[in-house]
């Protein structure tokens, strides 16, 4: 016989599980039949509904303090969505430390109680395996699992209207909160997130965890609407109470409980369910009362569960709390009865009727018998693989033995979550836990040699995971372990770490000196191949100068050792260290040799770490100007997952740098669409791939649409992996161009020239190219007269130039106009230094600098040759009409009517003698909509000279694209 049957029969039994004797008066419905009081926040929520199914998303916020009757109206608006997938999720109080993805494992699981597991994809299957009910234990990868996740959700509301639920979101994991960050800035799809808060001060428990600023950010969302539940008032009180008491209660007990009950609906029916009885008037009190009549078995079941709440499914609570079967099934039903506990509703475990009566359990348990109940739950969860994903049962049992009071134990615990913490992305998480390694070394060092982690590994885990932390809790945590550092060695590479974070960033600031260095060096060699020695060595080498052929052999030597180890996250450090020397040192080819042996040789690292790596290759190949192999790199990382978007932040990395590529290439739009399908799953900004959006903003109009935006974000901190505040600077300096302000112009270029350093030469040539350029423009314009401050201006550009690397083809180019733009400024013959701009940015592929150097040959052809002059001024015009380049389109349009140049087939397009006999070729393959590629692949040219045939096929003919062109060479006979 079910537990809900039993309650439907007993009345009496109801009342004997309160520890009411028969004569007592009736006890009250622990629930009312009927909500009061929330018709207007209901009808809120249920206008949301409608306006998500018209393809709106939407996320509700329902806000209030504990007891208020967030559930309850969330369960209520879903009994109304009879035709609505509901999903629900739990946040869960864990005294034991959050679990990775626990509540979108816990909505997975009431998917599966609806729908079958038929109702995942086999992709989302794959992805989402190691949250699955019954799964077999896996690493659980974070950004496939946010990837399979946003695909689940993106396909079910392409469906139907979907509703996913997050109870208590202020108890959630971080990964989960991601989880709703990103559904909330969906943009189509019929999905509507509800999400309900605690507020009071139980709201934010877990010190650190940024849950305030987190919700600010979730409320300020367009898609948000913020449901706060009041407090009843006294009418509504009556009537809850008129549902919850078949009988009137004592005037005595009414005015008890609108006083005490304050018009929060829980304290209410708990109050009525003591009906004034003396000492019950507040909710401990009650809930004492209830918990103080249970039977030994029902305590002993409460108290567990109380220790255990998230993990409470059968298999478990039966192993923890001993009893024999029909015992826990007369355990269930005196907690039921008691109104305390509550079966799940597949029947897979049980959960607490309210978090306030899980408080007042957890309260109520002695600290002996807590330490035991934690005991017997590691022990549980560890006899028991499987039944919780494996990754957080792992956490689990660490954290529980932490609470148990044995250290032994704990320490060997925390050293086996380490993986888990690594591979769901919780770098805090892992460090705090290879933190309590070392803090329990004296205890239980023995024991944790014995399962193969040495105090140095420990040591070196913690000191590479504290850049995970902001800069004071790091210098903190490194000055604790300073302190306890057991040996020379440790104390060297802690101290060696220290100064790093706080201020070192060459050899010199590092060593002190070269006896210091060679003293450090000869400590971590003697300690070799010990895993902190590999570290400390590696550190040390890559802050000694980049030119330093030393340093490049050793972390060759460490990435060596680290792959021997089958340390492959080592071996990829120490891969972008000894790259990042080759780039830093003007060697971009060798460093790209490194990158693509470190990700062929990589096996055991999650897709964030791969991603990493990835974008580092991405950027170097684009800084070379290897676009093709750029390509086929942006392209392997965009298919490590499918829809990587949905990874948020940990993909931006990504985005930003094939936008880079794109804007280069003159793949304008396919830049654009990328940013913009990604933009909704990154949170707050500005980020990297944001300026890059303003880039394409200035490149099209000239302007930025929020210049006062982007000119405050510059003194703001930056956000974890945003845009540097240098590079907004120098993007409203664009802007500040463009309007006229040359002051603040330069202003807000000079500390980009003051800390020049030819190590960033890869972030440098681009911004000292522009600047340039708008300075020798402005004197062009003013009839070739320089004042003071552009004279200025331009020799402190120089100077950064002198400084910087030539990485391959496109350093040619780079080169190649930096001289054409300093004759044209010095009033010097530029015509063959433009011919060698114009030649070396075809080469490289790059159509809007290689029109801008067209229009530049253009102005100095004019004089001597006024045919070639214009031939090139129409093909940076085609080209600029093609990319959609608004400020360049209208110079190049302005110089050919400054100098009488326009052509005779702009005026009359189509006229046939001006294409040629290869241009018509192009033409008739360009009618068929083939690409700039497969022009080139048809008839046998390089896709560079296609986009040439392309943009003079568009000039000639007067056309604003490609579709215009074939409709005006239809018109005119020539196709």
């Amino acid at each position: 016989m079910s537990v809900g049957v039993v309650l439907e029969q007993g009345g009496a039994e109801l009342r004997a599980g309160l520890g009411l004797a028969w004569d007592d008066p009736p006890m009250a419905r622990v629930r009312s039949r009927q909500m009061v009081g929330r018709d207007r926040d209901l009808a809120t929520l249920l206008d949301l509904a409608e306006a998500v199914r018209t393809g709106e998303p939407r996320l509700a916020l329902v806000m209030g303090e504990a007891g208020i009757g967030k559930t309850r109206l969330t369960q209520e608006f879903a009994e109304r969505l009879s035709d609505a997938l509901v999903l629900t999720g739990h946040g869960v109080d864990l005294a034991t430390g959050e679990l990775p993805f626990g509540v979108v494992a816990d909505t997975l699981a009431d998917l599966v109680r609806q729908r079958g597991v038929e109702a995942l994809t086999a992709d989302e299957r794959a992805l989402l395996g190691p949250l699955l009910p019954g799964a077999v234990p896996a690493a659980t990868d974070p950004a496939r699992v946010l990837a399979g996740a946003v695909s689940l959700f993106n396909r079910l509301a392409g469906a139907g209207l979907v509703c996913w639920v997050v109870e208590d979101l202020q108890w959630s994991d971080e990964a989960s909160r991601d989880l709703v960050s990103v559904l909330g800035r969906r943009e189509s799809g019929q999905l509507l997130v509800i999400a309900t808060v605690r507020t009071g001060g139980l709201a934010d428990q877990r010190p650190g965890s940024g849950f305030a600023a987190y919700l600010d950010g979730l409320t300020r969302l367009p898609a948000a609407e913020t449901v706060t539940l009041e407090r009843l008032g006294a009418d509504d009180v009556r009537r809850q109470l008129a549902d919850l008491v078949d009988d009137l209660l004592p005037p005595d007990a009414v005015r008890l409980i609108l006083d005490v009950g304050d018009g929060v609906p829980f304290v209410v029916e708990e109050l009525a369910a003591a009906r004034g009885r003396p000492g019950l008037t507040n909710v401990a009190a009650v809930a004492e009362a209830r918990l103080g009549a249970l039977s030994s078995g029902a305590r002993r079941l409460v108290e567990a569960a109380a220790v255990g709440d998230g993990q409470l499914v059968w298999p478990l609570l039966e192993a923890v709390v001993e009893l024999a079967p029909e015992e826990l099934d007369e355990a269930l039903l005196g907690a039921v009865r008691a109104g305390i506990l509550e079966e799940t509703p597949g029947r897979e475990g049980v959960r607490f009727r309210h978090a306030l009566l899980r408080d007042a359990a957890d309260r109520a348990i002695p600290p002996a018998a807590r330490r035991g109940w934690h005991r017997r739950w590691a022990e549980a969860l560890g006899a028991g693989p499987g039944i919780i994903p494996g990754d957080a049962a792992l956490m689990a049992v660490a954290n529980h033995w932490r609470s148990a009071g044995e250290p032994e134990q704990e320490a060997l615990a925390a050293f086996a979550a380490t993986e888990s913490a690594r591979w769901t992305g919780g770098g805090v998480q892992e460090l705090g836990y290879w933190e309590r390694v070392v803090e329990l070394w004296p205890q239980a060092g023995v024991a944790l040699e014995a399962a193969g982690c040495t105090r140095h590994l420990a040591v070196a885990w913690v000191l590479r995971l504290a850049t995970s932390l902001e800069g004071a809790r790091a210098i903190e945590l490194l000055d604790r372990l300073e302190r306890s550092a057991g040996d020379e060695l440790e104390r060297h590479a802690v101290a060696m770490r220290r100064h790093t974070a706080v201020r070192a960033k060459t050899f010199d600031a590092l060593a002190g000196t070269p006896q210091r260095h060679s003293e450090l060096a000869r400590t971590f060699r003697e300690a070799l191949p010990d895993p902190l020695a590999i570290d400390s060595l590696s550190v040390l080498a890559h802050f000694t100068p980049a030119d330093d052929s030393w340093g490049s052999e050793v972390l060759q030597e460490m990435r060596d050792l680290s792959h021997a180890r089958g340390d492959d996250r080592s071996a990829l450090i120490n891969a972008g260290r000894q790259a990042w020397r080759f780039f830093s040192n003007g060697e971009a080819d060798r460093a790209v040799e490194h990158i693509e042996a470190a990700i062929e040789s990589a096996r055991d690292v999650s897709t964030t770490e791969q991603w990493a790596v990835d974008g580092n290759l991405i950027w170097t190949l684009i800084s070379a100007g290897r676009y093709a192999e750029a390509e086929s790199a942006i392209a392997r990382a965009i298919g490590r997952v499918p829809d990587p978007v949905a990874a948020g932040v940990n993909f931006e990395h990504i985005v930003e740098n094939a936008a880079s590529c794109w804007i280069n290439t003159g793949q304008w739009t396919r830049a654009e669409a990328l940013i913009r399908r990604a933009r909704p799953y990154w949170g707050t900004g500005p980020r990297s791939s944001e300026v890059r959006l303003a880039e394409l903003e200035l490149l099209r109009a000239g302007r930025l649409t929020d210049p006062e935006g982007w000119l405050a974000a510059i003194d703001q901190p930056p956000v974890p992996s945003g845009a540097s505040p240098r590079w907004i600077a120098e993007t409203v300096a664009w802007h500040a161009a463009a309007e006229g302000d040359f002051l603040r112009f330069r202003e807000l270029l000079a500390p980009t020239w003051r800390d020049a350093v030819a190590e960033a030469s890869d972030e440098l040539w681009s911004p000292s190219l522009a600047a340039l350029r708008i300075e020798v423009d402005a004197v062009a314009r003013r009839g070739g007269v320089a004042d003071r401050a552009a004279v200025e201006h331009v020799a402190a550009i120089s100077t950064v130039l002198k400084k910087l690397y030539r990485f391959g083809d496109l350093g040619t180019a780079w080169d190649a106009e930096v001289n054409a733009q300093l004759a044209r400024f010095r009033g010097e013959p530029s015509r063959f230094h433009f011919e060698a701009a114009v030649r070396a940015w075809d080469q490289v592929g790059h159509p809007y600098d290689g029109a801008v150097a067209r229009l530049g040959l253009a102005e100095a052809e004019v004089a001597d040759d006024r045919e070639a002059a214009r031939r090139h001024a129409e093909e940076a015009l085609a080209a600029a009409r093609e990319l959609g380049a608004g400020p360049l389109r209208d110079d190049a349009e302005a110089f050919l009517k400054r100098y009488r140049l326009a052509s005779r087939t702009v005026e009359t397009p189509g006229k046939p003698g001006a294409l040629t006999a290869r241009e018509l070729e192009v033409l008739e393959v360009l009618a068929e909509g083939r690409t700039n590629e497969q022009i080139a692949s048809m008839l046998y040219m390089s896709p560079k000279t296609a986009s040439v045939h392309v943009s003079r096929i568009l000039a000639k003919l007067g056309a604003e694209n490609r579709t215009e062109a074939v409709a005006v060479a239809r018109r005119i006979g020539l196709l």
